[in-house]
C-alpha cells in the first residue's frame, strides 16, 4: 500500500468516526439543549449532581445518566461517584466549555435525523437547515466535529443508499442523478454534502463521479450499517429523557420501534466474517476432530442467529474441514437458529435454505434458556447432544431481578457503564450483575455437556473513548445500547460473572480497536464447572 493511500484512508476513516460519533449524540445534545441543562453546567463552579440538575424538568432518571455518559465519551464532561453526596456527579471540561460556543448548531439535528428516517419518502417534507460542509477541514477541529455531528445521519443514510443501489461501480464510478430516486430537495442537499467532504465531483448535466476518497467509500459504507440501522432510536431519545415531550406514535404490530432489524443483522453478518471466521473455526477444529465421533455434538444451537452468516460457516467449516465432516453420512449434524425477531428468523432460514444445509428455526430468547430447552427436548434432542453458540446476543437478554439471587461470591461489581430498564429507571452495576450470574447459571443445564462459545461485545472506561477521538466509533456503541436498554459490561466484569456462575473460560480472541488497550470485543468458550474446581480457579487467578 502507497504512503498516499494509507493517508487517504486514515483521513476516511476520521471522517467515518466522527460521523458515527454524531448519529450517537446529536439527538442527546438536542433534547438537553431544549431544557437548558447545559446553561445550568456553564454557570457552575464545580461538580453537579445529575439527579438534581434537571428535576424540575421531571426527566427519566437513567437516560439522563446516559446523556452524561455520552458526553464523557466524546471529553465534554467529567463524571464522578460522591460518596458524600450520594449519587453521580458533573461537570463541563474546558473542551466542553469551548464546545458550548457552537451548541446551538445542535438545534436542527432532528431536522436531519427525520430527512434521513425518510430519505426515500417521496412526500418527505423535513425542513433543512443551511449548516455548510464547505470549506470544513479549515475550521478548528472541535467545529469540524460539531458540523459533522449535526448533518451525520443524512449523509450515512444517503451513502447507505447509494451502497445498495450500487452506484460505486463503473471505471469513473460515474452516476446519473435520474437514477437516484429520491426527493429533489433531499437530493440536492445529499450531493451538496458529498461534494463538500471530498467525495463527489460534478461531470456537468446532472453526472457525477467520485473522487480518489470517494472511491474508498465501498470499504467502509458497511460500518453506517449498524448506526443507522439505530435511526428510529436516535429519534425517541428527546422523548425517552423528557417523557413530558412524548408524542403519540403508532407502531405497526410486530415491528420493533427502536431498529431496522434487517440493516442491523447485515451488520452482524459482516462483522462475524471480518473478526470472528478465525477464532471459531479453531474451536469448531478442535471439538469436530476429536475422537470417538459417536461423542460429538449432533446439534449447532446459535441463540440469535441473525441472517445465519455464522451458522453456514459453521456447517461449511465441519464439512470440510473436521472428521466429522468426512462421516456426516454415519453421523449427521443439524443446525438451529434460535431468534426472537422474525425477520431475523426467516433471514436464517432462507440462507440455509439457499444452501441446502440440514436446519430447523424456532422462536426463542436468550433470557429464558429454560423455553429453549423445553423446546429441544420437545422436538426430541437431548440436551447433552447440543453444542450452543451466540453472538452479541447475551447483552441484549430482557432485564429482571432474579427470583432467587445467586451468590456472587465476595464479588463486589463496578462499572462505569450506564445501566436502563425498560422504564427508563437506573440499574445499579450490582443489580446489573446478579441479574447477568443469573441468566448464566440459567444456562448451565443446557451446555453441561458440550459448553457454550460466546463471542460479546465489551464497553471501556469512557476517558479511553475520549482519548481517541476521530479513531474508533465506540460512543456509539454506548448510545444505541444503552436507550434500547442493552447492557454492554466491561470485559473484567463479563468474565468474572462468568466464573461466579460456575464456568470455565477459555478466551480464543480478543480485539482492541485504536487508541484503545482495552478488549472490546471477545471470543470465549464456556465449560460448567463444581464447586471444587471453581475454588481451585479462584486460587489461580
Amino acid at each position: 500500500m502507497t504512503r498516499s493511500l494509507h493517508n487517504l484512508q486514515l483521513r476516511l476513516w476520521k471522517k467515518f468516526c466522527v460521523l458515527i460519533d454524531g448519529m450517537a449524540i446529536s439527538s442527546t445534545v438536542y433534547a438537553l439543549r431544549q431544557e437548558n441543562i447545559f446553561q445550568s453546567l456553564e454557570n457552575a463552579e464545580g461538580f453537579l449532581s445529575i439527579d438534581e440538575l434537571a428535576v424540575d424538568k421531571k426527566p427519566r432518571p437513567g437516560y439522563l445518566h446516559l446523556a452524561f455518559r455520552l458526553l464523557e465519551d466524546q471529553g465534554l464532561v467529567l463524571r464522578h461517584s460522591s460518596m458524600e453526596n450520594g449519587g453521580v456527579q458533573v461537570v463541563l471540561t474546558a473542551s466542553g466549555r469551548s464546545w458550548l460556543l457552537m451548541n446551538p448548531l445542535y438545534d436542527s439535528a432532528m431536522d436531519f435525523l427525520r430527512a434521513a428516517s425518510e430519505l426515500t419518502e417521496k412526500d418527505c417534507d423535513a425542513t433543512l437547515s443551511e449548516i455548510s460542509l464547505h470549506g470544513l477541514m479549515q475550521l478548528s477541529e472541535q467545529e469540524q466535529r460539531v458540523r459533522l455531528h449535526v448533518v451525520a445521519p443524512l449523509v450515512a443514510a444517503f451513502l447507505v443508499y447509494l451502497y445498495d443501489n450500487e452506484m460505486f461501480t463503473g471505471e469513473r464510478v460515474l452516476f446519473k442523478e435520474k437514477c437516484l430516486e429520491l426527493p429533489p430537495r433531499i437530493l440536492k442537499h445529499c450531493l451538496t454534502m458529498l461534494t463538500d467532504l471530498g467525495w463527489l465531483s460534478s461531470a456537468g448535466e446532472d453526472e457525477w463521479f467520485f473522487t480518489g476518497e470517494g472511491q474508498l467509500l465501498p470499504h467502509f459504507v458497511p460500518q453506517l450499517f449498524y448506526p443507522v440501522s439505530y435511526l428510529k432510536t436516535s429519534r425517541q431519545v428527546p422523548e425517552l429523557i423528557f417523557p413530558e415531550k412524548k408524542k403519540r406514535r403508532e407502531v405497526e404490530q410486530g415491528e420493533e420501534s427502536h431498529i431496522d432489524r434487517s440493516l442491523d443483522i447485515r451488520f452482524s453478518g459482516l462483522v462475524y466474517e471480518r473478526n470472528f471466521r478465525e477464532p471459531v473455526h479453531k474451536v469448531l477444529l478442535e471439538l469436530f476432530n476429536a475422537e470417538p465421533l459417536a461423542q460429538q455434538p449432533r446439534y449447532i444451537v446459535d441463540t440469535g442467529s441473525g441472517d445465519g452468516t455464522m451458522l453456514l460457516d459453521v456447517y461449511r467449516t465441519i464439512a470440510e474441514e473436521t472428521l466429522r465432516g468426512e462421516s456426516l453420512r454415519d453421523f449427521p449434524l443439524t443446525v438451529i437458529g434460535v431468534e426472537f425477531n422474525q425477520v431475523a428468523a426467516q433471514a436464517t432460514a432462507d440462507r440455509l435454505k439457499e444452501n441446502r444445509i440440514p436446519f430447523f428455526t424456532f422462536q426463542g430468547d436468550i433470557s429464558e434458556p429454560e423455553q429453549i430447552g423445553r423446546d429441544l427436548t420437545a422436538r426430541g434432542i437431548a440436551l447433552d447432544h447440543v453444542f450452543h453458540i451466540s453472538k452479541s446476543v447475551i447483552h441484549n437478554r430482557i432485564y429482571c431481578p432474579p427470583l432467587e439471587e445467586p451468590d456472587l461470591r465476595g464479588w463486589e461489581p463496578q462499572s462505569e457503564a450506564v445501566f436502563i430498564d425498560a422504564r427508563g429507571t437506573l440499574i445499579t452495576a450490582h443489580d446489573l450483575a446478579l441479574n447477568l450470574v443469573d441468566n448464566f447459571r440459567r444456562w448451565r443445564p443446557l451446555v453441561r455437556n458440550h459448553g457454550m462459545l460466546v463471542i460479546e461485545a465489551h464497553t471501556v472506561p469512557p476517558q479511553l473513548i475520549a482519548a481517541s477521538i476521530g479513531a474508533n466509533i465506540l460512543t456509539s456503541l454506548d448510545s444505541s445500547h444503552g436507550y434500547s436498554h442493552q447492557y454492554l459490561v466491561e470485559k473484567d466484569f463479563f468474565h468474572t460473572a462468568i466464573r461466579t456462575a460456575l464456568f470455565s473460560i477459555e478466551t480464543v480472541a480478543e480485539r482492541c480497536v485504536s487508541g484503545v488497550d482495552l478488549p472490546v470485543l471477545t471470543v470465549d468458550y464456556l465449560r460448567s464447572i463444581g464447586e471444587e474446581e471453581s475454588r481451585v480457579q479462584a486460587l489461580l487467578l
